[in-house]
């Protein structure tokens, strides 16, 4: 089945299938680029890479859909600029950059830096083939998958704050178990991770002390809720989707080895955050749901993009996505998943029983 239409079918489940309300709109135009020094017009794939997702909710093009036509010239006669067929989608919310689950700190995200050490390097049964790799594309996968083993090392903090909040809002006992089994699925990603970069990098890769100065735990539900809404329902919506797409055009046996597992646990995770806000608003009321509504409207309300760290010109057979690529699983997810859902879990009725969000996922 196709990834959004899972893990929505998922998200669901915990939302009890409530009606949704509808995103995107597409229509047919044409876009114009600048032409090249000669005067050509640039591939479909240049104009893609060039043009789709910039800002990619409001009215924004999806897909550049044939190849330029000349438009208009200098004075010397050289050809300026080419228009494109293209897919605008109208979407109108949009969002900042969110993605993943990192341990959230007073000035961003808690990222440790890296040592060479292979503590944290598990291995497979063989690791990716790099012998023919060139060595300007070995480097650029060395650091994408770094960052993404770094953000997976981040994550295990992440769970494990949310496993005492929990505990601190006396959250039912499947909550906080699947929270904690989330975190273990966390370090297993985080070592698969780690693996492949040391082997892109030819040497071993680990993560370094995580700064933790000036970190503090506590805060009301409303505020949990809040920050669930960004780092689990979108941030870990957003990964799942995006990982789908790595596994689809991974080709290294090495790489869908460690994709498939990050892809299966990720969209259980994504459910499970849902989960957790929805549990959040049925016990906390009026107060709780006006907090999850302004957290998606604050993160709906302007362009997101996907993080660069990961992506990498020609990596798909290794498991790293091309901008434009990313860029549209973002959309798709916005317009076809997030905000449905959305809207689905704050047009439950206030009275809603708490017995009916315990469904096993």
């Amino acid at each position: 089945m196709d990834p959004v239409a899972l893990l929505k079918r998922r998200i669901l489940l915990v939302l009890a299938a409530l009606p949704l309300a509808g995103c995107a709109v597409t229509h047919a135009e044409v876009a114009c680029m600048p032409a090249e020094e000669d005067g050509a017009c640039p591939s479909v794939e240049a104009a893609e890479a060039d043009m789709v997702g910039d800002g990619l909710c409001g009215d924004e093009i999806r897909t550049v859909d044939g190849e330029g036509t000349p438009s208009g010239e200098d004075t010397a006669g050289t050809v300026t600029s080419c228009c494109y067929p293209v897919t605008y989608v109208d979407t109108k919310p949009g969002m900042e950059c969110i993605e993943g689950r990192p341990l959230q700190g007073a000035r961003g995200p808690v990222i440790a830096g890296t040592v060479t050490s292979g503590s944290w390097a598990q291995a497979a049964a063989a690791g990716p083939d790099v012998a023919a790799l060139p060595t300007e594309l070995r480097a650029r996968l060395a650091t994408a998958w770094t960052a993404a083993a770094l953000a997976e090392h981040a994550s295990v903090a992440a769970f494990a704050k949310v496993t005492l909040d929990l505990l601190a809002f006396a959250a039912p006992a499947e909550l906080v178990s699947a929270t904690q089994a989330a975190g273990a699925d966390e370090v297993r990603h985080a070592r698969r991770a780690f693996a492949l970069a040391s082997a892109y990098a030819g040497a071993p890769v680990a993560p370094g002390p995580l700064p933790l100065d000036g970190f503090t735990l506590g805060g009301d539900l409303a505020a949990f809720a809040a920050a669930t809404v960004r780092e689990g329902c979108i941030g870990e919506t957003i990964s799942a989707l995006l990982a789908a797409e790595a596994l689809a055009g991974a080709t290294d046996p090495a790489v869908r080895a460690a994709l498939e597992g990050i892809v299966r646990d990720e969209a259980r995770h994504a459910a499970l955050a849902w989960r957790t806000v929805r549990w959040a608003i049925q016990v906390g009321g009026a107060p709780v749901r006006a907090a999850v509504a302004g957290a998606f409207a604050d993160a709906l309300s302007g362009p997101l993009y996907p993080q660069a760290e990961g992506l990498v010109a020609g990596g798909n057979a290794h498991g790293r996505l091309e901008v434009a690529q990313a860029k549209r699983v973002v959309a798709r997810a916005v317009c076809e998943l997030l905000v449905p859902c959305a809207a689905a879990l704050l047009a439950e009725p206030a009275g809603f029983g708490a017995d009916a969000g315990r469904i096993a996922l």
